[in-house]
C-alpha cells in the first residue's frame, strides 16, 4: 500500500454539502462534479445498504477535497470502511500528490514535493520523469540560496549557499553547471570577505581559482545564445577577480601592486554591467590607497634638499597619479552605491574623498606645496553681496552687503589687495555695481583681463544658493525660482562659474561662500567648486564653506553680519585666541571651525549647528601667511602719469557695442549711431572685435525692468569712463535714445578739460 506525503496538509472539518441521498450513491447516477467534504465521506462509511465497490467508484469519480493521514485512515477503519474504500481514498491522495508538483511554481518548495514523491511512490511511472528533472531544481534550490545571500548577505545565509554549493560539487554534475556553482561559491565567500563574517581564506582561494581557471577556459556551447553567454562569463569574471583581489588584501602582508592588477580586470568585465558593484571600486581604493601612503612616506623620509631632484619628482608622479586615481575611484562608488542604496558605503567614500582632498600631502602636482601667496599686484579679487531679491520667495538676505564691504576691507588692509584689484558687486551700490545676473557673469567673464597668469583669484559670494533636481545655482538678485526654465534662466549654474574660473588662468584660487540660508550646502555643492591640483587645473586652491554638509548658515543680529564673515573679519584683525601676530591658512580653518559653531550656540540657542567646512589642495596650510599687523596694504593712490577718464576718451579711436541683454541687438544700436551727426564727428571707429577697441560700451537690462543700464569703459585700462540709465525705454525703441546718451557722455568727457599739472 502507498504511503502518504506527510508535508500534505488535512483539511480537517466539512464543508457545507448536500447530503448523500441512497440513489445518488449509484456511481453511474452521480454527475455533480463537487469534490467530496469529509462528512460525505463519513456518510459513504456510515451507509450499510450500499456495497463497497459503489462506494469506492463515486470516491474515485468525485475526488476528495482533503487528504488520507495515516491517522484519518484508522479513525475511517474504527468507522467500518472497507479496504476498497481506503484503497480509492488512497489513490486519490496519490493523484492529488502528483497534481500539486506539477502546479507548483516555487523552485524550492517543488523540489521538497518531489523529493517526497521518489520516496513515498516509487512504483509510480511519473517518478522517473520528476527524476530527471531533480537535478536542475537543486541547482534552482542553491541559486535561489544564492540570491537570498545577495540581498541580505549575512553569516546564515552565506553557509546556507556553501552547504548547497558543496553538495552540488559532490553530484559529479557537468562541466557547465561546476562553472555555474564554483563561481557563485567564489562571489560569496568574497562577499562574507567583504562582510568580515568569512574568515577561511585558504578555502575561499580555492574556490575563487577553481572558478577562474573554469571561466578562462570555457566557450559557450552550441545551443546557448553567445552574446548572452559571453556577457554572463564577463559578470562573473569581474566578480572573481574581485574576490580574488580581496583575498590578496587581507593577506598579513598585503600585496597592493598585484591586488591592483586584480581589481582593474574586475573594472574590466564589470563595466558594461546593469548593475555594477561599487565594492570593486572600493576595494581597488584600499589597494591604491596602501601604495599611496607607502609613496607619501618614501617621499616624506627624503632630505629636504632631495626633494627637487629626480627621485623626489618621480614619486611625487607616482605620488600625485594615486591621488587621480583615488578620486576616480571614489567617485565611482559614490555614483554606483547611490544607484544600489548602499548609503554606509556611500558615506565611507565620501569621508574618504574628503579627507583625501584636505588631508596633508607631501608634494602638489607642480612639487612642494605653496606655502605663500602671490605678491600683492598679481591678486585679484571679485566680492557680490546679494541682499534685496526681486522673488519674494526667497526672502531677503539682510546682511549680504554689510558682509561684501566688510570682507572688501580686510582684503584691502589685512590680505594685500590693492584697492583698484577688489570689483565689488553689492546691494546699495550704484547701478554698474549691483550684485545682477548679467553683471555678475560678466565680471567673471571678463576675469582673464584682470587674473595674472599664475596669480591669486579671490571670490567672496554673500547671498542665496538654489538646488533643483541636481543642478546648483548662484541667485543674483534678478533671479527668480518660480520654475525650472525660469530658474535656468535668471540664476547663475555653478558648473559656469566653475568653466569660468578655469578659465581666467589663476594659479592660485581662493572661494569664499557666506550663503544656505535658503538651501543647506550639499555635496554636490562642493565637489563642483573643487578644483583638481593633481591635473594641474590650478596651483593650489581653497573653498572655505559657511556651513557642513546638510547645514544652513546664520546672521548674527548683533554684529549684523554672517556668523561665518564675522569669524572670518576677526581673524583678519588678529582677534584670535593669543592674538597671534601672523595668521596661517590652518590658524585660520581652526578658528572658523571652533568659533562659528560657539558663536551661533550662544545667540541662538543649543539646537542651531553651523559648522564651516573647507577644502583645500596645493597649499601648505600651517605655513601659508594670509594677515599680519605688518602686511595692511593702503588703498593705492593714482599711478604717477596715469591717463585720466578725459584724456582716454580724446584718444580713443574705436568703440565696441556689447549689450548683454537679449532685448537689443548691438546692430540696432550701432546703426543708430552711425545715423548721428554727432557721432560722424566723434571721429570714432565701430570695431566688431573687441581686442580691438578703445572704448566698449556694455548695456544691460535687469529682470523685469525698462531700466536701461550702460558702462563705458576704457578696454587696455578697465577705467570707467561714464555710467548712465535710460528709463522708461521698452524693446527695441530704447536703441536710439541709449545711442543720444552715449554720444553725449563721449562729447561731455572730451570737452573736460585736463587738471593742472602740478
Amino acid at each position: 500500500m502507498a504511503r502518504v506525503l506527510s508535508i500534505f496538509i488535512l483539511f480537517a472539518g466539512g464543508i457545507s454539502l448536500p447530503t448523500l441521498s441512497n440513489s445518488a450513491l449509484s456511481a453511474g447516477a452521480f454527475q455533480d462534479e463537487t469534490l467530496l467534504s469529509r462528512t460525505q465521506v463519513e456518510q459513504l462509511i456510515d451507509n450499510r445498504i450500499i456495497e463497497d465497490e459503489v462506494k469506492a467508484s463515486v470516491i474515485r469519480k468525485r475526488g476528495l477535497d482533503f487528504k488520507l493521514t495515516p491517522a484519518l485512515r484508522e479513525q475511517l477503519i474504527k468507522r467500518g470502511a472497507g479496504t476498497q474504500i481506503i484503497q480509492a481514498l488512497e489513490e486519490q491522495d496519490e493523484i492529488a500528490a502528483f497534481a500539486a508538483y506539477s502546479k507548483e511554481k516555487d523552485p524550492v518548495l517543488r523540489l521538497k514535493i518531489g523529493q517526497e514523491l521518489k520516496r513515498n511512490y516509487p512504483q509510480n511511472p511519473r517518478v522517473a520523469a520528476i527524476a530527471s528533472e531533480m537535478g536542475g531544481l537543486e541547482l534552482e534550490l542553491f541559486e535561489s540560496s544564492y540570491r537570498k545571500f545577495d540581498a541580505n548577505p549575512n553569516a546564515a545565509n552565506l553557509k546556507t549557499v556553501l552547504d548547497l554549493g558543496t553538495e552540488q560539487l559532490n553530484k559529479n554534475n557537468d562541466r557547465m553547471t561546476e562553472l555555474h556553482v564554483r563561481t557563485r561559491l567564489a562571489s560569496a565567500t568574497g562577499k562574507g570577505m567583504v562582510g568580515n563574517f568569512y574568515t577561511d581564506l585558504e578555502n575561499s582561494r580555492k574556490y575563487a581559482s577553481q572558478a577562474l581557471a573554469l571561466l578562462e577556459n570555457t566557450a559557450s556551447v552550441s545551443s546557448q545564445d553567445i552574446d548572452k553567454f559571453n556577457s554572463l562569463r564577463a559578470d562573473n569574471l569581474g566578480m572573481v577577480y574581485q574576490f580574488m583581489g580581496l583575498y590578496l588584501l587581507r593577506q598579513q602582508a598585503p600585496d597592493a601592486d598585484q591586488a591592483i592588477g586584480f581589481l582593474n580586470r574586475a573594472a574590466e568585465f564589470k563595466a558594461g554591467s546593469s548593475a555594477v558593484d561599487p565594492n570593486t571600486f572600493w576595494l581597488r581604493a584600499m589597494a591604491r590607497d596602501m601604495k599611496f601612503q607607502k609613496s607619501g612616506e618614501e617621499y616624506r623620509n627624503l632630505p629636504k634638499n632631495q626633494r627637487v631632484g629626480r627621485q623626489a619628482q618621480s614619486l611625487c608622479a607616482i605620488f600625485n597619479e594615486l591621488v587621480n586615481q583615488l578620486i576616480e575611484d571614489y567617485a565611482s562608488v559614490i555614483k554606483f552605491s547611490s544607484a544600489a542604496g548602499s548609503t554606509q558605503l556611500q558615506g565611507e567614500a565620501i569621508s574618504a574623498l574628503s579627507q583625501l582632498a584636505t588631508g596633508e600631502r607631501p608634494c602638489s602636482g607642480r612639487g612642494e606645496l605653496i606655502s605663500e601667496l602671490p605678491s600683492p599686484e598679481n591678486r585679484y579679487a571679485l566680492v557680490v553681496g546679494a541682499e534685496d531679491y526681486l522673488d519674494k520667495k526667497v526672502g531677503k538676505f539682510n546682511f549680504a552687503g554689510a558682509d561684501a564691504h566688510a570682507v572688501v576691507e580686510i582684503l584691502n588692509q589685512h590680505l594685500g589687495f590693492p584697492r583698484d584689484q577688489i570689483a565689488l558687486l553689492a546691494s546699495g551700490e550704484s547701478p554698474d555695481r549691483q550684485p545682477l545676473k548679467s553683471l555678475i557673469l560678466k565680471h567673471l567673464a571678463d576675469l582673464p583681463e584682470h587674473v595674472k597668469p599664475n596669480g591669486l583669484l579671490l571670490i567672496y559670494f554673500a547671498g542665496h544658493v538654489f538646488e533643483s533636481n541636481g543642478k546648483i545655482f548662484l541667485l543674483a538678485t534678478d533671479s527668480m525660482t518660480g520654475n525650472e526654465s525660469l530658474l535656468a534662466e535668471t540664476a547663475i549654474n555653478l558648473e559656469r562659474i566653475r568653466d569660468l574660473v578655469r578659465a581666467s588662468g589663476a594659479g592660485q584660487v581662493m572661494l569664499l561662500f557666506d550663503s544656505f540660508r535658503l538651501t543647506p550646502l550639499s555635496e554636490n555643492f562642493s565637489r563642483l567648486l573643487t578644483f583638481d591640483v593633481r591635473k594641474n587645473e590650478v596651483s593650489a586652491f581653497a573653498a572655505f564653506f559657511a556651513a557642513g554638509i546638510g547645514q544652513r548658515s546664520y546672521e548674527s543680529k548683533t554684529k549684523k553680519l554672517g556668523y561665518f564673515t564675522a569669524a572670518l573679519i576677526d581673524a583678519a584683525r588678529n582677534k584670535t585666541p593669543g592674538n597671534k601676530r601672523v595668521i596661517t591658512l590652518d590658524d585660520l580653518l581652526k578658528h572658523l571651525r571652533g568659533t562659528v559653531p560657539q558663536e551661533v550656540q550662544k545667540e541662538l540657542g543649543q539646537t542651531a549647528e553651523q559648522s564651516p567646512s573647507d577644502v583645500v589642495a596645493g597649499y601648505k596650510a600651517e605655513d601659508l601667511i594670509l594677515f599680519t599687523l605688518e602686511n595692511n596694504v593702503k588703498p593705492l593712490a593714482p599711478q604717477a602719469g596715469k591717463q585720466s577718464p578725459p584724456e582716454l576718451a580724446r584718444a580713443a579711436k574705436t568703440i565696441y557695442i556689447r549689450p548683454k541683454t537679449v532685448y537689443l541687438s548691438a546692430t540696432l544700436l550701432e546703426e543708430e549711431l552711425i545715423k548721428l551727426p554727432e557721432f560722424k564727428a566723434l571721429g570714432l571707429t565701430i570695431t566688431k572685435d573687441i581686442n580691438q577697441a578703445d572704448i566698449v560700451v556694455e548695456v544691460t537690462l535687469p529682470f523685469l525692468t525698462w531700466n536701461w543700464n550702460y558702462i563705458l569703459k576704457h578696454r587696455t585700462t578697465n577705467t570707467v569712463l561714464s555710467t548712465g540709465n535710460r528709463k522708461g525705454a521698452t524693446d527695441n525703441s530704447a536703441s536710439p535714445k541709449l545711442a543720444a546718451d552715449i554720444v553725449r557722455d563721449i562729447q561731455t568727457l572730451r570737452a573736460t578739460p585736463p587738471p593742472p599739472k602740478k
